[in-house]
């Protein structure tokens, strides 16, 4: 649970930016289940079009994780109609996934046939989320981590169509209730309204840790020759001197060794692939899954375990010409009535040469200004940008 003074600004925040909309949240009986569902499809679709993988899904499909609890929905209404929301996923590891946020802009017709007259700001069905992610007992026990991409993008202009929120005010609002960034400038989801130039975004993965008593205080087994403009073990200082005003234990080099292993797997469909490495794996066949994974997806990340023995496996990461992005600590954790061990990881990505070069220019929020992150997130745009140097 969070403490007092964190509470009450949280609650501040709701209600100074609530603007005359009602809030429901996630478990409210005051609409039925499938009307949550499609309301929140609704709204997925004015605002992203066919451009976000929830667009794929059934009215039927979302109710499901809704009455399951795996999907938490806070909706804003108008008169009745749905014009803006805030989601949470809850994965089985105990991380909670901030996700699907968006408003309707002036002039999109409603549900019952209406037009919008007025703008919306959902500011407050974020702050309600995180308000009750972090008081609401049944809640907290499922989870052991908060975790958002968050949008680095000042703003998303798409043309003839009205400007997404600023990533900038995203990246404040969960500064505000304790996330920090660990994964930087991630070229993650793009935005693609049909018809139009798809804008490829880039995120700042952030999280906040519920038991922070449990955080592994294993050393960073990091690989150090890196030939990159940056380096993991440059990220992981900033981001572990951001979230704790501490530096990392860090390790270079050992002796120990494990065979080589890789597995691929199509987590977000086009969206981006995921590579698990570990141990003495061959550069050439990293790249070759690289190339598999780029075939089905627009970006492909590389995850790998903090161990001693996987060193090499981070070598030939960089050996395959793969981008460092960053370092999450992992724990041992108390989800649910169960100790849940998460690894502490060291991720690595690349992307489509055409994605790279549609990065939109980015923009850090005041908290990050004037720190390691944002001149460390500045360096890892321009090295996403150098698509002459992919293999």
């Amino acid at each position: 649970m969070i403490a007092t003074e964190l509470k009450s600004k949280l609650q501040n925040k709701v209600e100074k930016t609530k603007n005359g909309h009602t809030i429901v949240g996630p478990h409210d009986p005051s609409i039925p289940p499938l009307q949550r569902a499609q309301d929140h499809l609704f709204l997925i679709g004015e605002v992203y079009g066919n451009g976000h993988p929830a667009s794929a899904a059934t009215p039927e499909m979302i109710m499901t994780s809704q009455e399951s609890g795996d999907m938490l929905t806070w909706l804003l209404y108008e008169n009745g109609q749905a014009v803006g929301m805030a989601n949470m996923e809850v994965l089985p590891n105990g991380i909670g996934e901030l996700c699907r946020t968006c408003r309707l802009p002036v002039g999109t017709q409603l549900q019952d046939g209406t037009t919008l007259r007025r703008e919306v700001k959902n500011t407050a069905a974020m702050y309600q989320r995180l308000l009750d992610v972090l008081t609401n007992p049944d809640m907290a026990s499922r989870l052991a981590i908060i975790q958002a991409d968050l949008r680095l993008a000042e703003e998303i202009s798409i043309p003839g169509s009205e400007p997404l929120d600023a990533g900038v005010k995203t990246q404040h609002i969960n500064f505000e209730a304790g996330l920090s960034p660990w994964l930087l400038c991630v070229p993650r989801y793009q935005v693609h309204i049909e018809g139009k130039e798809p804008h490829q975004e880039a995120f700042l993965q952030s999280r906040m840790y519920l038991q922070p008593e449990n955080i592994s205080t294993e050393p960073l087994y990091l690989y150090t020759n890196s030939t990159q403009v940056v380096s993991n073990e440059e990220i992981a200082k900033a981001t572990y001197e951001y979230a704790y005003n501490a530096s990392p234990t860090i390790v270079h080099e050992s002796e120990t060794t494990a065979p080589g292993y890789s597995r691929l797997e199509r987590t977000a469909d086009i969206h981006f692939s995921t590579i698990y490495a570990s141990g003495n794996i061959e550069a050439e066949q990293l790249q070759a899954q690289v190339a598999e994974g780029l075939n089905q997806s627009r970006m492909v990340e590389v995850i790998i375990e903090n161990a001693p023995e996987n060193i090499a496996a981070q070598k030939a990461a960089e050996k395959a010409g793969l981008i460092p992005m960053g370092v999450q600590p992992g724990g041992t954790f108390d989800v649910a009535g169960s100790k849940i061990t998460i690894p502490t990881t060291i991720h690595y990505g690349t992307a489509r040469p055409e994605v790279r070069k549609r990065i939109v220019p980015i923009e850090v929020a005041r908290e990050l200004k004037n720190t390691m992150i944002e001149n460390v997130t500045h360096k890892l745009h321009q090295q996403w940008l150098q698509v002459e140097h992919i293999n």
